[in-house]
């Protein structure tokens, strides 16, 4: 058996509890000992994500290919920051999107955040607004939301705040937004990576 074959049989027999522990232990450039790094296949990448998507964040480029992306995805939603922007195709973002229930939303391309894609997802849409902070949004997005759920429109900044979406809170929430609409309590800001741990979403 050639070392890569004795790596990979290793690899694959490793709990995902190990991995992580393995991965700390050698640093940013992942779990394959600096001796062994010269033998990283993608075969190797693909048994590692398979194990623990999140790890895809510790490959070089090269070994960022399409079918390892879509397997670290599938195994972690989390995964999709780590894949290039020319490799976070439609067919990808909406794995991530109906894994995480909507907060992969931070990491789709520009060309995917459009009403269109955005109200496929229409169960998740109060998340979206949350995560958001109403930002960049369209009319017909947020009225959307907060058909879902009427509280959305509290993540919305006040000056984006339509008449059109106004009334349909008002109907939504059987009159209780016209209270919360004179408080002068502005809703928080939009959340961003170094303000949440997406673990916990």
């Amino acid at each position: 058996m050639d070392v890569n074959a004795i790596i990979k049989n290793k690899l694959e027999q490793l709990q995902v509890l190990e991995i992580k522990a393995l991965k700390q232990l050698n640093g940013p450039m992942g779990i394959i000992p600096n001796p062994y790094y010269q033998y990283l296949t993608e075969d190797l990448c693909l048994a590692i994500v398979r194990a623990d998507g999140s790890l895809l964040g510790s490959f070089p480029p090269e070994f960022l290919t399409p079918e390892v992306c879509r397997v670290a995805v599938a195994n972690d939603w989390q995964a999709i920051q780590f894949v290039p922007l020319p490799l976070r195709i439609k067919q990808l973002c909406r794995e991530a999107m109906e894994l995480s229930e909507g907060s992969a939303v931070f990491y789709l391309p520009k060309d995917l955040m459009t009403p269109e894609f955005l109200l496929s997802y229409t169960p998740y849409l109060p998340r979206i607004v949350f995560l958001l902070g109403g930002v960049g949004l369209t009319e017909e997005v947020l009225i959307e939301a907060v058909k879902q759920d009427w509280l959305s429109i509290l993540s919305v900044p006040s000056d984006k705040r339509t008449e059109a979406l106004e009334k349909e809170a008002y109907l939504r929430s059987k009159s209780s937004y016209k209270f919360l609409s004179q408080c002068t309590v502005e809703p928080p800001p939009p959340l961003s990576m170094s303000m949440v741990s997406l673990k916990y979403l």
